[in-house]
């Protein structure tokens, strides 16, 4: 049962602090949310993975390509490609981790309760930020879908052991990359291996629908209101706090730093132009109302070769490490461990003409 992890779905895995001008619609019932059945969504031995940890999963990496790429649609193939990953990693998961347990590894307790302390902390702080007042505890634990503190450490404990197991495995399979190897890919991508062009922007963004001419008129007056509140000298996170409706306003509408290519076209050339802490008048996309400050540039500049080398070298090691984690996870199912997948998502495809193979 090989896991296979196209360049698509690689671009999924980067590391990205990209903020979005709005946020993807992750409720709509798509190809692979339609999909997923009432009971679990796969079987690993004994033990069912739960639709709830797929749906939680598959969101998440929804959003990973929505940041990544904010002006591409998804594709009914790219979102079963997708769903695939997700199960794909969750299957891994519990394998790995039934096998921790078959060979009595163990983690240490204080370092399990020390990480589930400081994992709590982070989401009571997190969701107490996001409801602009303090949550309780019991508040978090039901947001979680937990009854008790001690499930987090079990998922704790879980996660570790996973990690651990992870780690011997690669450790076991070993590392051979050789210095030509890397060298050669270096020389093949050197031309491109530069630190693009990044912006850092904040937004108002204000929501209305295109077909809606009375809410476009009421989202257009908001919006003038709110940068007649900046050109009065009220400071532009104030204003995006109160009345924006991008994912970014409890931030005070900061989008972080973007490349340029990750800035949606239409707001290309309400920017043009702008020097620091400049600010667009009211200008209209399809979503609604916008209002822009530009806060800081950085140009492009090229990668240094030992550090190009270095990234080429850890990517090489991830890719030869995760072969080797699948390899494993291929052996214990050929041992005996069934695996058994109930999300139809090739079948799906098929179902509305589209080939899962292309």
């Amino acid at each position: 049962m090989k896991y296979i992890i196209t360049p698509f779905i690689a671009l999924l895995l980067c590391t990205s602090t990209l903020a979005l001008a709005q946020a993807p619609n992750l409720e709509a019932m798509d190809i692979v949310t339609k999909s997923i059945p009432d009971g679990p969504i796969a079987r690993v031995g004994e033990v069912n993975i739960n639709k709830l940890d797929f749906i939680l999963l598959y969101r998440s990496e929804l959003n990973r390509f929505a940041v990544e790429k904010p002006d591409v649609t998804l594709k009914d193939f790219d979102r079963v490609q997708i769903g695939k990953y997700c199960t794909a990693v969750l299957i891994e998961h519990e394998l790995l981790y039934q096998e921790a347990k078959r060979n009595n590894l163990s983690v240490s307790k204080d370092m399990v309760d020390k990480q589930a302390i400081a994992q709590f902390e982070r989401l009571q702080k997190s969701f107490s930020a996001s409801a602009e007042k303090p949550v309780s505890e019991s508040a978090v634990l039901d947001r979680l879908g937990y009854t008790q503190r001690s499930q987090i450490n079990d998922e704790i404990e879980r996660g570790m052991l996973i990690k651990l197991i992870r780690n011997n495995i690669i450790k076991e399979h070993g590392e051979s990359i050789s210095a030509e190897s890397v060298e050669k890919v270096y020389e093949k991508n050197k031309s491109i291996l530069v630190v693009p062009d990044r912006i850092h922007l904040r937004q108002i963004f204000i929501k209305a629908d295109r077909k809606d001419e009375p809410s476009r008129a009421a989202a257009k007056k908001k919006a003038d209101a709110a940068l007649d509140q900046l050109f009065s000298g009220q400071r532009f996170e104030k204003i995006a706090k109160e009345v924006s409706s991008a994912p970014d306003a409890k931030r005070g509408g900061d989008m972080g730093f973007l490349p340029m290519k990750a800035i949606p076209e239409f707001m290309h050339e309400p920017i043009k132009g702008l020097q620091k802490d400049d600010i667009t008048d009211v200008f209209e996309s399809d979503f609604g109302y916008h209002i822009l400050q530009l806060v800081d540039k950085k140009e492009s500049k090229a990668i240094t070769k030992e550090k190009a080398l270095a990234g080429i070298r850890g990517q090489m090691a991830k890719h030869q490490s995760d072969e080797a984690v699948r390899d494993y996870c291929d052996r214990i199912i050929e041992g005996g461990t069934k695996v058994k997948v109930f999300l139809e998502l090739d079948e799906n495809l098929a179902r509305v003409g589209v080939d899962p193979k292309n």
